[in-house]
């Protein structure tokens, strides 16, 4: 039996390359996963990607076309979220992207707000939109997953850390907000040392993907609400083994 058997997850983000691993891992779970994207031409990849672990069942993704970070296309496909999933459980913010790497000072302005916008403010629009639903039950878990970036300098990538740090913050507050609202929000912070870089899918430098995914399924699941979790959390590498759960 899996930790989310008869749950319904969304995953934002989930075509992403990250995000894929999250549907990997909460469909290996049991959960009934949806997903969403602006380019539908990534869903084939992403259902390529699920079938090869073999024994996902594929059935239980659900893909719609659209934009969550935009006001009136997140409140499209939450509509159409809970007509395929009225009793959703939890989300899973997978969003944004990284940028050729670009000193601070030689950075114009429309191409910061660009990158805070996709990174950042998608979040935000994400978070208000699907967050309501999860409050009014008064359960469920929402994660909002940030980089490394947001802990530490990142030179020329300094609108991708500074966007990560305020996710952080996005979340810590809302927390803060809805503390007693019955729903585990909370951040995620994907932390890679150079020593522990491993190799996924021949991409250098990549998480170890099922992982990832696991990690954020029992995230998502009640087994989770047992653990007195901290304000950020810190996945390093191997969750069983070095996952650091450390207050902010």
């Amino acid at each position: 039996m899996g930790a989310l058997d008869g749950k319904s997850v969304f995953v934002a983000g989930g075509a992403g390359n990250i995000g894929g691993n999250v549907v990997r891992g909460c469909l290996r779970a049991g959960a009934t996963v949806i997903t969403a994207s602006r380019d539908a031409g990534r869903f084939e990849r992403l259902r390529r990607f699920v079938a090869q672990a073999g024994f996902v069942d594929t059935d239980k993704l659900i893909t719609l076309e659209g934009d969550v970070g935009d006001d009136a296309g997140a409140q499209k496909v939450r509509d159409q979220v809970l007509e395929k999933a009225p009793d959703l459980d939890a989300v899973v913010a997978s969003l944004g992207g990284g940028m050729p790497p670009q000193s601070l000072m030689g950075l114009d302005t429309s191409r910061w707000e660009s990158v805070l916008r996709g990174n950042l403010t998608s979040h935000f629009v994400c978070a208000r939109t699907f967050l309501p639903t999860l409050l009014e039950r008064g359960r469920g878990a929402y994660v909002l997953l940030s980089g490394y970036g947001g802990e530490t300098a990142w030179p020329e990538n300094g609108p991708v850390s500074v966007a990560a740090l305020g996710v952080i913050g996005l979340a810590k507050n809302l927390a803060a907000e809805h503390k007693k609202a019955g729903v585990r929000i909370k951040p995620m912070v994907l932390v890679t040392m150079p020593e522990v870089w491993k190799k996924l899918e021949g991409t250098p430098g990549a998480f170890h993907g099922d992982d990832v995914g696991d990690f954020l399924a029992w995230l998502c699941s009640d087994a989770a609400k047992e653990t007195d979790a901290a304000d950020v959390i810190r996945y390093v590498t191997d969750w069983q083994n070095a996952n650091v759960m450390l207050r902010a």
